[in-house]
């Protein structure tokens, strides 16, 4: 008999939950620019401006906050990676 391959979501779903668990260890600030430019997909630029950020600033707090993410990430085990 063969065995059946169940589509199921659970581990999309669990996924998500670590993300969401993650985003909530970020500062405001981390936190407000990676739901601003990855989840409602603005321009690093539209967020500067929305923010009243200069671009720079923008673009640094963005890379920041993604290091900041990864960091909470492989603290939760999320990424599969070690941090060195």
């Amino acid at each position: 008999m063969e065995a059946l391959w169940l589509d199921d979501e659970t581990d999309r779903v669990i996924a998500n939950l670590v993300v969401a668990d993650a985003m909530r260890s970020l500062s405001p600030a981390h936190r407000e620019i990676l739901v601003e430019t990855y989840l409602r997909d603005r321009t690093v630029n539209e967020v500067a401006e929305l923010l009243g950020l200069p671009i720079g600033t923008a673009k640094s707090r963005v890379y920041y906050a993604l290091r900041a993410l990864r960091v909470a990430l492989d603290d939760l085990g999320g990424t599969g990676e070690t941090r060195h």
